[in-house]
């Protein structure tokens, strides 16, 4: 049960150190997530790139991953002929650009973190002044590694004493710079602390499992300092009246002290929930309070399809409905964006590269292969046309309220 302070949404932890450089979203920008294993297994679970569509439908963002596992700012191996970071950042017309490095160079020490900042530096300077998509220079967002967790059943844990030091310059040059920084290295404490979230995110103490990403999505998001959104009902049955729903509105009710009906329509979709996930398993979960209901039990239910059940006391003091329709729609838009990522992969880092571009495209590979992946590329379009639409088509449901047996 939930006070009324709770009720609307639990807030996140804002910004871990300092004031930094807000995120500047504008109309059909391009976001690209570059760097090391951490930026490519986003593409996997599309959390971030999920939540960042929902919240703002009206600006037609699509994303690219160019993550490469173990990349590090001046060390990118490529096939031959591939090409290099700045002409895959300009093919894809990159605006917004994630970057995600220092992990790796942390393994490094210490004595080796001057030459990497400074090396980071350049490599920000140049994004920075750099016109990938015709409409004005790239405005890049740093993300600070996160740390390591021990390893259980008595494994040697990947902690080392060097990745915090690199954490704290990282997030230091992007506020001398004024570029927006995602600090996980600290953010991710304090978000756990916030939220009471005790799980591990990492199935390695490296790499993110599907419920880690959840929670390092949120983060990420507070960082930004872009919280959840309030998504709150509140109705009385006696007055037949309902309000404040924010993402949405109430089409009609028919509530009387025994219950009855609520026609909702959500405007906007809410961050898709993870059953796996502690804490607030569902950041934009539905908060509901329903007042001067007959004392005794009620059962909840979308369109037939059982919800949950609680008293009258329960209902007027607030509940949480973390699996409501928008919610099914956001984890279906969830599933489509991993499609669209898995075939971007696909054509972008495909196995058989090598006769795309490289040593044996000649003879026959300049011949098959560019309607190949110019068939790719018509999928990934598809795909986004289909996100666009999804994020902007309103969801309609009816939620029952019905009384038990006396």
């Amino acid at each position: 049960m939930l006070s009324a302070a709770v009720l609307a949404v639990t807030a996140l932890a804002g910004p871990s150190q300092g004031q930094s450089a807000q995120l500047n979203l504008q109309q059909n920008d391009r976001i690209v997530i570059v760097g090391n294993t951490f930026a490519e297994r986003m593409r996997h679970f599309g959390y971030f790139e999920t939540m960042l569509s929902a919240r703002h439908p009206e600006l037609g963002l699509t994303f690219r991953n160019l993550g490469w596992s173990a990349d590090e700012v001046d060390l990118q191996p490529r096939p031959m002929d591939f090409g290099n970071m700045d002409t895959h950042l300009a093919e894809q017309q990159a605006s917004v650009i994630f970057l995600s490095f220092g992990f790796n160079e942390s393994f490094k020490g210490e004595q080796a973190l001057e030459g990497f900042i400074n090396t980071y530096e350049d490599l920000l300077e140049r994004l920075s002044t750099t016109n990938f998509d015709g409409r004005g220079p790239a405005r890049p967002v740093v993300i600070a590694p996160l740390r390591t967790e021990p390893l259980p059943r008595g494994l040697a844990s990947p902690d080392h004493a060097a990745l915090g030091p690199y954490s704290a310059a990282i997030r230091e040059l992007a506020q001398q710079h004024e570029i927006p920084v995602v600090d996980l290295y600290e953010g991710i404490p304090a978000y756990r602390a916030a939220q009471g979230v005790e799980e591990r995110f990492t199935f390695n103490g490296i790499h993110v499992t599907e419920t880690g990403d959840y929670h390092v999505a949120w983060a990420m998001l507070a960082e930004l300092g872009l919280a959840p959104r309030p998504h709150a009902l509140i109705a009385n049955a006696s007055q037949n009246r309902a309000e404040n729903f924010f993402l949405g509105v109430v089409e009609d009710l028919a509530l009387t002290a025994e219950g009855g009906t609520l026609d909702l329509r959500w405007d906007r979709l809410p961050a898709p929930a993870n059953q796996e996930a502690t804490g607030a398993g569902s950041h934009e979960a539905l908060g509901i309070r329903v007042h001067d209901l007959t004392p005794g039990s009620y059962r909840l239910h979308w369109g037939g399809e059982y919800a949950s059940e609680h008293t009258a006391a329960e209902l007027a003091e607030g509940v949480h409905l973390a699996m409501t329709p928008a919610h099914a729609s956001a984890e279906a838009l969830r599933q489509v964006v991993i499609e669209k990522n898995t075939l971007f992969f696909d054509r972008w880092r495909a196995v058989n590269g090598y006769y795309i571009y490289g040593g044996r495209k000649q003879p026959f590979g300049v011949v098959s292969f560019p309607p190949e992946m110019n068939r790719f590329d018509e999928l990934v379009h598809s795909l986004e046309a289909d996100i666009r639409e999804r994020v902007n088509s309103p969801v309609r449901a009816t939620l029952t309220i019905e009384a038990l047996s006396r």
